[in-house]
């Protein structure tokens, strides 16, 4: 039966070798940006390539017409309006995992260097996904204040720890940079390589995943997906208190349904520390489909509960 598994593992080594050394010959015959096209649009990646565009349009788009929202209630509200600007962040934070993933992608067909994937990936990771959780729950601390805003101290203590998770999650960044700067000698898995050892198409999937060779990535994805079960679990009762008080009944359903949307994303946040451990690559290649749905069900809630001032109801 060894015999057998090692046979296997030899037989797949080799058909990898012809996979990367045909791909190599490709790219020496079309341009960079060309093939670069060609992998993205191929079956294998063309799932995450629009997932990715969508995700960028479709934040953006919304984080600009918040800020619109926000302009025109500054006058008039000036917490809610600071709320308003994290859920905009926020919304900002979800899009750059969609231009991350593009921009990673450009370091795998050769355009730029080959060993910045694996930063350039996880980069995208914490901006979108960690700083998404941040902003979110500052907006509910904002929203839910009726006269005096959430305490400064206790918003800059939370985000040094999301700092904290941020600098763990790019462990691998700050070897690499150390390395390139001359300051300290790194193991080779974290050297720029050439582009045939990296067997394209590029690996979006498991090969280059951080926390299969870094504790401390380990750490602070368990960190993350903790704190996005308290704190968005802790936000969706503040506004369900907060729409009890409401008097009027298009702006209790709209709390009521805001309230939900943070409850639906604690759960996810409860789903994704169940499962990083026992299945992270399923997890790492689904996030673009569920930042894509973070965004669109974060963005209509907010969207809902500020339409005709109702928020300011009670």
């Amino acid at each position: 039966m060894p015999d057998r598994f090692y046979l296997l593992t030899d037989s797949l080594n080799r058909l990898t070798i012809l996979k990367a050394t045909e791909d190599s010959l490709r790219l020496t015959k079309q341009s960079k940006v060309s093939y670069w096209l060609d992998q993205l649009l191929s079956p294998a990646h063309q799932s995450e390539f629009i997932q990715s565009l969508l995700l960028i349009v479709l934040s953006t788009l919304f984080a600009y017409l918040l800020l619109q929202r926000r302009k025109r209630i500054q006058t008039v509200d000036h917490l809610q309006a600071q709320a308003l600007h994290f859920a905009a962040f926020a919304l900002f934070a979800l899009a750059s995992k969609g231009v991350f993933f593009i921009v990673a992608s450009l370091s795998l067909a050769g355009i730029l260097s080959p060993g910045s994937y694996g930063q350039l990936y996880w980069l995208g990771w914490q901006i979108s996904l960690v700083w998404f959780v941040y902003c979110s729950f500052m907006f509910a601390l904002g929203f839910t204040r009726s006269r005096k805003s959430y305490d400064l101290f206790f918003a800059v203590g939370l985000a040094l720890v999301f700092l904290i998770i941020s600098g763990l999650y790019n462990e691998w960044f700050w070897k690499w940079l150390l390395y390139k700067l001359g300051v300290v000698d790194i193991d080779p898995i974290f050297i720029d390589k050439p582009i045939v050892s990296l067997a394209p198409p590029f690996p979006i999937g498991t090969e280059l995943l951080i926390p299969q060779i870094s504790v401390f990535s380990l750490v602070a994805l368990g960190a993350h997906f903790t704190l996005s079960l308290l704190l968005f679990g802790y936000a969706a009762y503040l506004i369900f208190r907060r729409a009890r008080i409401y008097q009027d009944e298009s702006a209790k359903r709209a709390a009521y349904l805001l309230s939900l949307s943070f409850l639906l994303m604690a759960l996810l946040g409860l789903y994704s520390l169940l499962k990083f451990r026992s299945d992270l690559p399923a997890l790492a290649s689904n996030s673009y489909l569920a930042a894509l749905v973070l965004s669109v069900i974060f963005f209509l809630s907010v969207r809902n509960t500020y339409r005709h001032g109702r928020y300011r109801r009670a």
